[in-house]
């Protein structure tokens, strides 16, 4: 039996009393460790996430200046040789004659000089002729093809414009791309004093001047540096994997700015800075994980050295804390036994202190709770006997039946043969009624209740009819007497009240229990009632007791809390009792019995 039903359990009422102990102990040791460590890791996180950021913009800044230097110096070197008299008489000349193998050494000369101190590659094209001037940077052979087609480019622009060639017009893409190759090659036409085109110079630099500027000396695994056009296409990649490709980051970017993107499973700071030329850009790309490895790492070491100590002093906890409290935990577990019913449990705790005498109390306690059912039980079974006994003595049954006895005898003389089976009816429900026992069959609780259906009938003026469903497994079960007949009742004044209707009983066996449906078609149940009615059958036994001599007929039908309230006495937490119900739909009351155990429990009582 159980005396105590737990309700609303607290997270902390899962916990014994040494796992309490033990959880605020290790809290107030954690709490000022965990805190301090994690200010000291989000502080250091967040500096070495700026000084990340702050280095990559200060590279890009440098690289930056570097780039613009070197543009700065093609187009000085382009307008001093756009201005230059002897250089501008040559290509004047080259429109009409040959150039001199002379004038060549001479060109060739001064734009040596001019490149003197940088890497810039330097060729002039005159429009005339196959020769061209270079000067001893550019190593390479001019490919004339490939810089006639970019002719048109040039003639489209002003003389004092300066064009800056993108990856896909040097025809960088889809080719092994080596050191010396043109990175970044900026062009314009030469003219004389008619506008008319004599020659054209180009000036760049190749893949290792560019890594120069761009790179530090020592190589970077973790970090990649890219030049990219105003489309966002790479005009310069360090590892030469993607130049001329768009870059996929491009619509991330922010102007002057760092981002953080999450990739393939790794974390990249993303550096952005405008070029200022041409609409140019340099975008360095990091790997912040390996950036702070180190960091990672030492952190990664103080919380396994942090997670070790704590492990040894759980331990260590756990084993002084359970000496301690061993005896209150075995009080608790006796208070387990004995909240799921074992009354025979007794602690023995046998010892000197407070927890012993504790123990000792405990023990007496449930010596005088056993008394105490074991008396309540008797008094209860002498009350009910007493209580049938005062109900018969009321009205003596036997001088009751041998009267309409005779008036039945009478009426058959008669003819009257109707009133007759009337009379039979009411003697059978009066003799059920009058009955000692408390239990009896399925069987004679069904034929009871279709006696007074007819009794019922006699008096309407539209009969209701029964339809049985009746399980032959569950005719010869034990059951209570009156709790099906009080649900037809219910029907009969409330349900149906002077129209026709329908009542069906439905019982069949389902494991150990029988299942007892009681159906009509009649008026149903409004939501609101129905909710008070639902909610009375979620009472269990001791709400039943607390709730006995409040004064809930209004809120609840007599016959159902009746019914509700002795079932559940007997049954206890066995039985299952549900009602549902529509307006105008008629309403369903459903009993889910034990077979065996609630007629031996009572019968052992009223012996």
């Amino acid at each position: 039996m159980r005396f105590i039903k737990k309700k609303n359990l607290k997270i902390s009422d899962k916990f014994s009393f040494k796992h309490k102990l033990l959880i605020i102990i290790i809290l107030c040791i954690s709490f000022p460790i965990l805190f301090s460590m994690g200010s000291v890791i989000y502080t250091s996180s967040n500096i070495m996430k700026s000084q990340t950021i702050e280095n990559e913009n200060y590279s890009l800044e440098i690289g930056n200046l570097y780039i613009n230097k070197t543009i700065s110096d093609i187009i000085q070197i382009m307008n001093y040789i756009l201005f230059d008299d002897e250089i501008k008489s040559i290509l004047n000349k080259s429109l009409h004659e040959p150039i001199k193998p002379s004038s060549f050494l001479e060109v060739n000369s001064k734009l040596d000089h001019l490149t003197r101190n940088s890497n810039i590659n330097l060729y002039i094209i005159p429009t005339q002729g196959e020769q061209y001037f270079v000067n001893k940077n550019y190593r390479d052979k001019v490919d004339l093809d490939v810089a006639r087609e970019r002719f048109a480019i040039l003639e489209k622009m002003h003389t004092f414009k300066v064009h800056s060639f993108t990856s896909l017009e040097l025809e960088l893409e889809g080719k092994d791309i080596n050191q010396d190759e043109q990175m970044f090659l900026l062009g314009r036409r030469l003219i004389n004093y008619n506008n008319q085109t004599t020659a054209y110079i180009f000036a760049g630099i190749n893949k290792n001047e560019i890594d120069k500027l761009l790179s530090s000396s020592e190589k970077n695994e973790n970090r990649n540096i890219f030049l990219l056009d105003e489309t966002g296409r790479v005009l310069y990649d360090e590892k030469m994997d993607i130049i001329g490709d768009e870059f996929t980051r491009f619509s991330e970017l922010n102007k002057n700015n760092s981002v953080f993107i999450y990739e393939d499973g790794n974390d990249y700071l993303m550096s952005h800075r405008d070029i200022g030329f041409a609409n140019k850009s340099l975008v360095s790309l990091t790997l912040y994980n390996e950036a702070t490895a180190a960091l990672g790492k030492a952190y990664t070491i103080n919380i396994y050295l942090l997670g070790a100590a704590f492990v040894l002093l759980i331990v260590t906890l756990f084993i002084v804390v359970s000496k301690f409290t061993q005896p209150i935990g075995k009080l608790a577990g006796i208070a387990k036994e004995i909240e799921e019913g074992n009354l025979d449990v007794r602690s023995n705790i046998d010892r000197k202190d407070e927890i012993g005498r504790l123990g000792v109390a405990f023990d007496l306690m449930l010596d005088k709770i056993q008394d105490m059912i074991y008396q309540v039980k008797v008094e209860q079974s002498i009350k009910r006997k007493k209580e049938i006994e005062i109900l018969q003595a009321k009205i003596k049954p036997h001088f009751i039946f041998n009267i309409l006895n005779t008036i039945r005898i009478r009426m058959i003389k008669n003819g009257d043969t109707e009133t007759s089976s009337l009379i039979v009816s009411f003697s059978k429900f009066l003799r059920n009624t009058y009955r000692g026992e408390e239990w009896i069959t399925l069987h004679e609780e069904v034929n009871y209740t279709l006696d007074y259906l007819n009794l019922i009938n006699f008096m309407r003026k539209q009969n209701i009819e029964v339809h049985l469903n009746l399980s032959s497994s569950t005719l010869g079960v034990m059951v209570p007497r009156f709790f099906i007949q009080p649900i037809v009742e219910n029907s009969c004044k409330h349900g149906f009240l002077n129209q026709l209707g329908n009542i069906e009983i439905n019982t069949r066996e389902e494991e150990n229990y029988v299942i007892v449906i009681v159906q009509d078609d009649g008026l149903g149940i409004d939501e609101s009632r129905l909710k008070l009615l639902q909610d009375h059958l979620n009472l269990n036994k001791q709400n039943i007791v607390s709730k006995y001599l409040r004064d809930d007929e209004k809120m609840f039908g007599i016959g159902l809390k009746n019914i509700y309230e002795r079932m559940r006495l007997i049954y206890g937490d066995q039985l299952s009792m549900k009602i549902e119900s529509k307006s105008n739909r008629g309403t369903v009351v459903t009993f889910r019995l034990p077979i065996k155990g609630g007629g031996l429990i009572n019968e052992s009582i009223t012996s």
